[in-house]
Formats: C-alpha cells, sequence, structure tokens
C-alpha cells in the first residue's frame, strides 16, 4: 500500500490533510511572531524565554485535554479553539498595530492560545482514527506528522 492512500481514497482525511498543513504552518508562524514581539518590546532573551514558558505551560494539561477530547464532538472542538485562538490573534495584532501592546499582553495572549492547544492537539490526533480505515491509519499519520514537520520550513 502507497503512503498517500490516505489522500487518494479518503476525502475527509484529504481536506483534514490540507488543513492540518494551514493550521501547523499558522500555528509556527504565530510562535515564531510572538516571540520576536517579546523581544522587539523588552529587549531581553530571557524575555523571549518567559513567552515560551507562558506559551508551552498549558500543555501539562495534555490529559486533561485528551479527556476533553475524548468527550467532545472531535470536528466542533477543532473549530472552536482555532477560533479562539484566532480572536487571541487578531485581539494581539490589534494591540501592536495601535502599538499599545505589552509585554503581559504577549504573555497573556502565548498563555491562552497554548491553553486552546491542550484539548485541540488530542483531538487533531484520535480525529484520524475517527476518519481513517484502520488498514491506513500508519499511512495517516505519518501523512499527518509530515504536514506538521514540514510546516515548520
Amino acid at each position: 500500500m502507497l503512503v498517500t492512500a490516505p489522500i487518494r481514497n479518503n476525502r475527509q482525511f484529504r481536506l483534514f490533510w490540507l488543513s492540518s498543513i494551514i493550521f501547523f504552518s499558522g500555528f509556527w508562524a504565530q510562535l515564531v511572531v510572538l516571540a520576536w514581539l517579546a523581544f522587539e518590546i523588552t529587549g531581553s532573551e530571557f524575555a523571549v524565554a518567559g513567552f515560551a514558558a507562558a506559551r508551552f505551560a498549558p500543555l501539562l494539561f495534555g490529559p486533561l485535554g485528551g479527556l476533553v477530547a475524548d468527550a467532545a464532538n472531535r470536528p466542533r472542538l477543532l473549530m472552536l479553539t482555532n477560533l479562539v485562538a484566532l480572536a487571541i490573534g487578531a485581539v494581539t495584532a490589534l494591540l501592536a498595530s495601535f502599538d499599545v501592546i505589552a509585554y503581559w499582553h504577549v504573555l497573556l495572549s502565548g498563555f491562552l492560545i497554548g491553553m486552546t492547544q491542550a484539548p485541540l492537539q488530542p483531538a487533531r490526533f484520535t480525529l484520524l482514527m475517527d476518519i481513517v480505515p484502520r488498514d491506513e491509519f500508519s499511512s495517516a499519520n505519518a501523512l499527518n506528522m509530515a504536514a506538521m514537520m514540514g510546516s515548520r520550513i
């Protein structure tokens, strides 16, 4: 079986995979931009590390996020968490555009976006099991990880 079988054979996976490329590209870009903004505001590498800590600390709630992902409608959860992250990003962009942003805004944005990631990541990965036949799961997972890691470029 070819690795690309889930893309060819499954419209739901094809859409999910394309959304993964877009989502993870935005995820990595947002991470870089907010870290850069933390440095621009403070001029401190320590502040960038503080942002990174605030951004990734909510992932410690991953097991709770997994419980939420298991109990919720996964596609709706993905849409909701992405919309919340979009709203947080939009507010942060507006604050930066009007030159009224402070470092604590960047920390809060990072933390809140991280909170959306706690249920989002388990939901994304378990949704694969819902939309891909068992015999194509390995290929679908590899393609999903390629989208995630390839979007870093």
